[in-house]
């Protein structure tokens, strides 16, 4: 019996609701949120795959739009009260017995601002760790490059505690990262064989992707799909 895949995190239900909530009001209230210890215990908490998917689920089942119209009934120092438990919860499953206890537009400005601000960072990190080791298997002159290729393939990102299913690497040389998905576009750089990138976009024969430079820059564009490869593990 084969294990059934688990599906990317964008493709949770729960994934488009705290997008469409964190939109709404709620990011009036973020830096309320984005406070003192217990946000940075938050996201340190929601690094983990396990811990995410749950909280992704739990904001999923017990999501209350009327939360989100009463929301400004809160005061600042109840919000502050009501995350300042999530400071002190030592483990996965005490955070996550705090998480499912906060109101829904909480929950949804947590998990807004992992996604879309440290998740991406995370994932940057990680291609920039993987990169050097991915070029190492494209210098080995005893493999063709089809082999090469699949070697780079079976490098178990758990080894590296990864757990992104957003990455792949460049099986190209000089790969053109182009402003928009059509030949025609304007070139951003050319990437390298074995460089590892996150995808952040898909459109037709096109993936969009994003890697961060040693000086922090972030740069993106579109690349051809057929010159990337995904990680197995």
């Amino acid at each position: 019996m084969t294990q059934k895949k688990k599906a990317p995190l964008k493709n949770y239900n729960g994934f488009e609701r705290v997008m469409e909530a964190a939109r709404g009001g709620t990011l009036e209230r973020a830096m309320e949120v984005a406070r003192g210890g217990a946000f940075e215990r938050a996201m340190e908490a929601l690094s983990n795959q396990t811990t995410f998917r749950i909280a992704i689920d739990s904001f999923n089942s017990s999501f209350d739009e009327s939360a989100f119209e009463a929301e400004e009934a809160f005061s600042e120092v109840e919000v502050a009260e009501k995350i300042k438990a999530l400071e002190f919860s030592d483990d996965k499953k005490s955070f996550l017995e705090v998480f499912e206890k906060l109101p829904s537009f909480i929950q949804a400005i947590l998990l807004f601002c992992f996604i879309y601000i440290i998740l991406p960072l995370l994932n940057n990190i990680a291609a920039n760790i993987l990169t050097p080791s991915v070029q190492e298997l494209f210098n080995d002159s005893k493999q063709t490059q089809k082999e090469q290729i699949n070697s780079a393939k079976k490098i178990s990102l758990k080894e590296y505690d990864i757990y992104s299913q957003n990455l792949r690497f460049i099986t190209g040389n000089n790969v053109r990262l182009r402003l928009q998905p059509i030949t025609s576009s304007q070139i951003l750089d050319e990437l390298v064989i074995g460089q590892v990138v996150t995808i952040i976009g898909k459109k037709k024969n096109w993936i969009k992707v994003e890697y961060m430079y040693e000086d922090g820059k972030i740069l993106k564009g579109w690349v051809f799909t057929r010159y990337t490869a995904k990680f197995k593990s």
